[in-house]
């Protein structure tokens, strides 16, 4: 990759952060460090109360950095933030524990000079937590249809580099109408995927490109199979209800944007096992404070998308009416 390029794209980073004074340092250094020099730093503060404003403040004479503060709100709060100060041609997203690789944008920008008709670049990333794992996205470039992309990422984690927000480079005219569109500050879980799947369907053409450039530190892995559904709190059963209702308004979108078409049936299908999970797992795990918000969303879908669903998924079905029965209620 010739990487002797012109600086003449404009590349807007969003930085969100929250108590993040041991590793915010190093994410914005990871950025200055670049060889590519024409991008905007945007970093919101998510109302920290320990040291991490002191350390943005060594930043706030810096011309390529923006700190911006606001009172604690999570982390689509703070990236909604960042999203309605971006000026660049292109967005990204950066997160406070991780790091971008060298010559990230640089590598970026060569890919955006050869494919200019593409509307987001999708790349590979490393993992660190203990070994470092390599999540290579593709073995050669791609260009491929915005709907398929959007069909990998609501069956897969990884594949087109799943609904991650901080794998992808975004051209701002192409998912910009009259504002780029927010996250969805209700959701707590899978927020980045339905958010993501929402910008896609403004999209034509997506490239996929099997460079590393985003070192990713888990500190908090929040995938559904990584949460107890015994845990009967408040935070908890937000999180499994996010999940879900995550899946639904995927659905909702592909719907309203392309109705009667393969995606359709795909998001349905992905939304009415995801809703279908969650009753299952709340009932087995005697979750009833979960099932009774979940079985609302469990008599609306099961109506219209069954014909949509697997044999794993029938067999819950049937699991789940048999509880209903039993317990005197009706589907």
């Amino acid at each position: 990759m010739d990487l002797s390029i012109n600086e003449n794209v404009c590349i807007s980073i969003v930085l969100p952060v929250y108590n993040g004074k041991k590793n915010i340092n190093n994410a914005i250094h990871s950025v200055l460090r670049q060889t590519y020099s024409n991008y905007e730093l945007i970093v919101i503060d998510d109302g920290s109360t320990d040291k991490t404003r002191e350390i943005l403040n060594r930043y706030k004479d810096q011309e390529k950095i923006k700190i911006l503060k606001k009172n604690n709100g999570g982390v689509s709060s703070a990236r909604n933030v960042g999203l309605v100060n971006v000026t660049g041609d292109y967005l990204m997203f950066l997160d406070s524990d991780d790091q971008l690789m060298e010559n990230c944008l640089a590598e970026l920008v060569s890919y955006v000079e050869i494919y200019k008709d593409v509307d987001m670049i999708a790349y590979g990333w490393k993992e660190k937590k203990g070994k470092k794992v390599i999540r290579k996205i593709t073995d050669e470039e791609k260009v491929i249809e915005a709907d398929i992309c959007i069909e990998k990422i609501i069956e897969s984690d990884y594949e087109c580099g799943g609904g991650y927000p901080w794998n992808k480079l975004w051209k701002v005219s192409a998912i910009k109408r009259d504002e780029i569109p927010l996250f969805d500050e209700k959701l707590v879980l899978c927020e980045d995927k339905e958010w993501a799947v929402r910008l896609l369907l403004n999209c034509k053409k997506i490239l996929i490109i099997p460079n590393i450039l985003y070192l990713y530190y888990i500190v908090d892995d929040e995938h559904l199979s990584k949460i107890d559904f015994d845990i009967r709190d408040e935070k908890n059963n937000l999180k499994i209800m996010s999940f879900m209702e995550s899946s639904v308004k995927i659905e909702r979108s592909v719907m309203e944007k392309m109705p009667q078409t393969k995606l359709t049936r795909i998001a349905m299908k992905r939304s009415m096992q995801d809703v279908i999970l969650v009753c299952y797992k709340s009932i087995r795990n005697r979750n009833d404070t979960l099932f009774k918000q979940a079985i609302l969303y469990y008599r609306r879908y099961t109506r219209s998308h069954k014909k949509n669903i697997s044999i794993k998924y029938w067999l819950m079905l049937c699991y789940i009416h048999v509880k209903l029965f039993v317990s005197g209620g009706c589907t």
